[in-house]
């Protein structure tokens, strides 16, 4: 493990509010690097986690209030699951929920949907509409029962 000195002389330590980015390597992500080993390296925020807080729990992640990869200010910190996390980001307008036709696999957009939706209501077989929009008569069926495309 790296020394505690060490590692943070690589952080740009600052005013306990304000994000303490990681000055060494980094992954693509935007992640600090850090080589413990010839053969291993960890999340820069993570080791600042771990020589803060103790270990992590072996089914948690280290988060970024600030939303900043290469932050390491403890306070901007927190453990969470994944869900958490990818709630977090929700919550923060940070993720775009790709659902309906921004989906990139959507085969039908939002007035097809509401198209289909009608024409099953009034009585209209789920076999002849799937033909007319390229989808299974499953499908059909799970758009109607709002199984699928509930957003509409």
């Amino acid at each position: 493990m790296i020394p505690e000195k060490r590692f943070w002389s690589h952080v740009a330590v600052g005013h306990p509010d304000e994000c303490w980015p990681w000055n060494g390597c980094r992954f693509t992500s935007g992640y600090g690097r850090v080589r413990t080993s010839r053969t291993s390296t960890i999340s820069a925020h993570r080791l600042a986690w771990i020589l803060t807080n103790g270990e992590i729990p072996s089914d948690q992640i280290i988060c970024h209030h600030c939303d900043n990869p290469p932050c390491c200010n403890p306070a901007h910190l927190f453990v969470g699951t994944h869900k958490d996390n990818v709630e977090d980001c929700i919550q923060k307008g940070r993720r775009a929920r790709l659902i309906g036709s921004r989906h990139p696999m959507a085969r039908l957009t939002e007035s097809q949907v509401l198209s289909i939706r009608a024409r099953h209501g009034a009585g209209e077989s789920p076999r002849r509409i799937a033909v007319d929009f390229s989808v299974t008569p499953q499908m059909v069926w799970m758009i109607s029962t709002r199984r699928s495309w509930s957003h509409v």
